[in-house]
């Protein structure tokens, strides 16, 4: 089975379980007008045009403790450099982004001597109503009034991770940076965060 076949099963196995497109584009990291070409296609079947897009899988990453510390110490070296620059703000508290940002949230977190906790995406329930981000009761650490710093994996469409910043501004939370893996967007800022990633991916169009 193709790469491609494969994503369309994943896509089509999401959609069963009540994901929007949206939603599948974060679980798969790639954009949303890929996941409607995917849920469009036939497994096996050939097309001709293909979304300008590309899928990033870093489970060779995420199945290694040993990768997973390496990609977390150059995500806090990342951000120590983003503070000597002064392109982030000196935040209190290392914020990882659900379950692919919080292993190395946690790194990050240990390596700058910062507190930690973990902000979930928001998800849809059994009846399909859509859940508000929050934090993980486990990891509740006290943020009201606190700048944070968020760690995450990849930005595909960045629709997703909006929502995770309006509720911490709403929370009195102020996000002063985003430290990533990879920038699908090419870079920049998100709703006024800025964000540092150790790959950042341009699209050059013809």
């Amino acid at each position: 089975m193709s790469c491609v076949d494969d994503l369309v099963k994943k896509a089509q196995k999401f959609k069963a379980k009540g994901l929007s497109d949206t939603e599948i584009a974060e679980e798969l990291n790639i954009q949303v007008d890929t996941v409607v070409w995917l849920l469009q296609r036939e497994v096996g079947k050939k097309e001709v045009k293909f979304p300008a897009d590309y899928a990033i899988d870093w489970s060779n990453v995420g199945s290694s403790s040993r990768r997973l510390s390496l990609f977390g110490w150059a995500l806090a070296d990342l951000a120590k450099e983003a503070l000597e620059r002064k392109e982030f703000e000196a935040f209190d508290v290392v914020v990882g982004v659900d379950l692919s940002g919080a292993p190395m949230g946690l790194m990050v977190a240990d390596e700058l001597g910062k507190p930690f906790t973990i902000v979930r995406f928001p998800r849809r329930d059994e009846k399909g109503k859509q859940i508000v981000p929050g934090i993980v009761t486990s990891y509740s650490y006290p943020l009201k009034g606190k700048k944070i710093l968020l760690v995450n994996d990849v930005i595909s469409t960045g629709i997703i991770l909006r929502t995770v910043i309006k509720y911490f501004k709403e929370q009195k939370v102020t996000p002063v940076g985003m430290v990533v893996i990879a920038d699908k967007r090419g870079g920049g800022k998100l709703d006024n965060v800025k964000v540092k990633a150790l790959i950042n991916m341009t699209s050059f169009k013809r």
